[in-house]
């Protein structure tokens, strides 16, 4: 599973620099390396702390989704906060902050920020998931998303030829099977939840 999850990391950089060049590699990689250090900082911590409250709802027979939606939506309010400045200024951003000469990163990076954004608040989820005895069901999302966005990639440099269609093309779609993890795990903590109703 850990190579898998790694596929959207290293396959990107490898495809942009053997069709594209070093130089749009290395605005991939900095833009993620930029993006995803606050999303997993925040993300995991707040995770962290929750997977124990989830666990011990679950143990006492208490409801989990209104703490899972509850966090999930705390969470997007401050990635909205972090990561909408980037997706709506992310050139003049990274022309600022890096120099003159990283102003095109800064297109890469309004869509790596549209990921990270769902990086973050799929945290609460993806800790979810083990308690719900899901892991199944994550297992394969994880692995249709990877395979679906080797696809979408290799298919926009074929049609397109164009870096930053490839880099968008990657970060949609990983957002959203984020997006699609998020709104499946919550209905399956709804049902989990009604177990103990009845």
């Amino acid at each position: 599973l850990q190579l898998i999850n790694n596929i959207p990391t290293n396959l990107p950089v490898v495809i942009l620099s053997t069709f594209f060049g070093p130089a749009q590699a290395g605005y991939y990689a900095l833009c993620r390396n930029v993006l995803n250090k606050p999303a997993d900082l925040i993300g995991l911590s707040v995770a962290d702390v929750l997977y124990p409250n989830i666990a011990n709802k679950a143990n006492n027979k208490t409801a989990i989704f209104p703490i899972v939606f509850k966090t999930t939506l705390s969470l997007a309010a401050i990635g909205a906060i972090m990561f909408f400045p980037i997706f709506a200024w992310g050139p003049q951003i990274f022309q600022f902050v890096f120099g003159e000469e990283w102003f095109f990163a800064g297109e890469y990076a309004r869509w790596v920020s549209l990921w990270m954004f769902f990086v973050l608040i799929d945290k609460p989820s993806i800790r979810a998931l083990p308690v719900i005895s899901a892991q199944r069901f994550f297992l394969m999302l994880t692995s249709s998303a990877r395979i679906t966005a080797i696809i979408v990639m290799l298919t926009s440099y074929y049609f397109f030829k164009n870096d930053l269609i490839v880099v968008a093309s990657l970060c949609v779609t990983t957002a959203l099977f984020d997006c699609l993890l998020i709104v499946k795990t919550l209905v399956k903590s709804r049902k989990f939840d009604q177990l103990y109703d009845e």
